[in-house]
């Protein structure tokens, strides 16, 4: 099953409130209803958004799983269970690099 993962940054302060709305509202249809894991987190790792298809992944729940480390919800291990090195381990690439990265990248 394909999954990314991505830094969240809001640059969009002054957005008109009404199209602002109508726009979350479509993205959070379509994350939700996703297939594919999708999970948004914040300079510090901090998951503040995660779809259903990705809480499901990681045996969380979407409400577990939202305010807590990316690390946290998403262990890491070799096929032998054992935690990945960082050099590794795609959450830490997301960091060093700056920006998501899909299955095949990982």
């Amino acid at each position: 099953m394909p999954f990314g993962l991505g830094k969240h940054k809001n640059d969009e302060p002054n957005a008109p409130s009404g199209d602002w709305h109508d726009s979350q509202q479509r993205f959070k249809v379509i994350v939700e209803n996703l297939q594919d894991g999708v999970v948004l987190f914040d300079e510090q790792g901090v998951i503040q958004l995660i779809n259903p298809a990705a809480a499901r992944m990681a045996a969380w729940t979407v409400d577990e799983a939202i305010g807590v480390s990316v690390e946290a919800v998403f262990k890491m291990v070799t096929a032998k269970g054992e935690a990945l090195p960082d050099g590794d381990n795609p959450l830490k690439k997301i960091f060093q690099v700056g920006q998501g990265l899909q299955d095949d990248e990982a």
